[in-house]
């Protein structure tokens, strides 16, 4: 995965490596990076940390996912982290809670997802615009 930089879409810094893939998310002063491992025989899922949402990223986690898992996404409620990824051989979504991004607890069992539903991510938007999206 390579980034660019811009203020204004119309000049953009040269292209630069960036360490992914993976999505980044701000807890508190730090910036953690949600990344898949795809070296063999891993292909799951860890945690980098970095004052920056460029890195330098450190403290590369052991694993928190099983094998064949990859697009995390982060969702914040309250203290807790929900990370939801697919676990693409098993034909299923998967999701942990955290509250500190090192220690996982499983909710695969306790989540359900519309089937076929692949990689995404979570936005907010007020309750008139998810009832007109129901509807």
């Amino acid at each position: 995965m390579c980034f660019a930089a811009t203020r204004g879409f119309k000049t953009f810094s040269p292209a630069k490596l960036h360490l992914g893939p993976g999505f980044i998310v701000k807890d508190g002063s730090r910036f953690v990076l949600l990344m898949k491992d795809n070296s063999r025989p891993n292909l799951n899922l860890r945690v980098a940390f970095g004052d920056n949402p460029l890195g330098p990223w450190r403290g590369i986690s052991e694993p928190f996912t099983g094998k064949f898992t990859e697009g995390p996404a982060a969702l914040k409620v309250g203290q807790d982290w929900l990370i939801y990824f697919d676990m693409y051989r098993a034909n299923r979504y998967g999701a942990v809670r955290t509250r500190n991004v090192m220690t996982c607890t499983g909710l695969t069992a306790e989540v359900s997802f519309p089937h076929g539903h692949k990689h995404g991510t979570v936005c907010t938007i007020e309750r008139r615009e998810l009832d007109r999206l129901l509807k």
